[in-house]
């Protein structure tokens, strides 16, 4: 028998498996940190685009958007040398604003900021937080081809440079996270969110729209209708990160917000796919610990990807801590998802956030069984259709371990299973 442990929150769940049974899927993770010299060459040398420095001269103010405490993007690693290169360019610390790209999420804390911005700047820079639904500090900049309603923070037009640093990381609608998402959905208004996120749904067909997948940018609704939003207030330049499993940056990619971009998605792709020759009746899938598994929207990018491994009707185990419950208190109010065609009329009607969500939890608890083991209260899991437990002994109990064959995803959200 060999022992794994599988993040949990800020612990771990330990499980003993006979490897003639169960796979161990991992992909190819880089876990290299690069210093701070690599990292400030790859800001001198980026992609598509002169270097900040060249870009801050002349202007008078800078912004500069970092993603929220949903995600680590380990901006505080990365700010000291982006300052450098301002400061190289002609713009002073003082002249430059944080933002942080909280989209519909909640705010960070006090705690949580300075943990995002790092302790040697949070008291010495301007950080700001991004209100969706703060009406004085959001305009209007234009209409999608598909209809979305482009209103953004002011802050964009309020200064002469914008720069964004995110992560890149597989998402289960908008193909990847980073770049264009520091935007819409990160500083965008609530309107405009949940129109773009409802593109990920197909109403005549009751499902999710085609192309909307994790790892999936070509044929995307999601995605091209936020590249065309953010065209209209694009960034000058994108810091986008890759990190080890530990949260630390070992590759890099900047330059052009969209080009950028887009070498930092082809990269994950070679390292976090993982190629399975066959689906099996059963996953035991971890987020990865915090703050991949905060809550339980979150917990639904590992649902997407671990359910590619698992054979129809197949169990998935899921380990997700949701230390902050739904994610949202309005996400409870979509279940049970009784009536299809009612859900799908009142999402339309109302463009109700989250709905595309829900959609997702209650098409893949009806292709599978799903176990989660977390320490939300049974009686608000039972309602998305999930099978709620305390533990994953109490978990293993429910299904026939000793004969049966599964995987074990120990980053669910991070791992791209596909068939070969």
């Amino acid at each position: 028998m060999t022992r794994i442990q599988l993040k949990y929150g800020d612990g771990s769940v330990g499980f003993e498996y006979d490897p003639a049974k169960f796979s161990v899927l991992l992909p190819d993770l880089k876990t290299d940190v690069i210093d701070t010299e690599q990292i400030s060459s790859a800001l001198r040398s980026p992609v598509e685009s002169q270097p900040p420095s060249e870009l801050a001269r002349g202007k008078n103010s800078a912004l500069i958007i970092i993603s929220d405490a949903t995600r680590s993007a380990r901006a505080d690693v990365a700010l000291p040398m982006l300052l450098e290169e301002l400061k190289e360019g002609g713009i002073e610390q003082r002249q430059i604003t944080i933002a942080i790209a909280t989209g519909n999420h909640r705010p960070a804390s006090p705690e949580e900021i300075e943990k995002l911005v790092g302790s040697d700047l949070v008291d010495s820079m301007r950080i700001v937080q991004h209100d969706s639904s703060d009406e004085d500090r959001l305009e209007y900049f234009g209409r999608t081809s598909r209809g979305t309603e482009v209103r953004l923070n002011r802050l964009l037009r309020e200064h002469d440079l914008v720069i964004t640093v995110s992560m890149v990381n597989a998402h289960y609608f908008a193909g990847f996270s980073g770049g264009r998402k520091s935007i819409i959905p990160g500083m965008a208004a609530r309107d405009t969110i949940i129109s773009n996120h409802m593109l990920s749904i197909d109403f005549a067909k009751g499902r999710l729209a085609d192309g909307v997948e994790p790892g999936g940018l070509v044929g995307n609704p999601v995605h091209e209708d936020m590249i065309e939003g953010v065209a209209m207030a694009p960034p000058d330049f994108s810091v986008n990160t890759l990190l080890t499993p530990e949260k630390e940056i070992c590759d890099i990619w900047a330059g052009h917000w969209i080009a950028a971009h887009q070498k930092a998605c082809d990269e994950f792709i070679k390292r976090h796919g993982v190629l399975i020759s066959e689906r099996r009746p059963l996953v035991i899938a971890s987020c990865g610990g915090y703050p991949k598994d905060i809550d339980l929207i979150q917990s639904n990018k590992t649902i997407q990807c671990a359910t590619r491994a698992l054979e129809p009707g197949g169990t998935l185990i899921l380990l997700s801590h949701c230390t902050e419950g739904y994610g949202t208190p309005h996400f409870g109010e979509f279940f049970p998802i009784t009536d299809i065609d009612t859900f799908l009329s009142n999402s339309r009607s109302d463009q109700l956030a989250n709905s595309h969500t829900a959609l997702a939890f209650h098409s893949k608890a009806k292709e599978f069984r799903i176990i989660l083991v977390s320490q939300l209260d049974p009686a608000l899991v039972e309602p998305t259709e999930l099978v709620p437990v305390g533990s994953l002994e109490e978990a293993l109990k429910q299904i026939d371990v000793e004969n049966v064959r599964g995987y074990i995803i120990p980053s669910g959200a991070v791992t791209l299973p596909t068939l070969k």
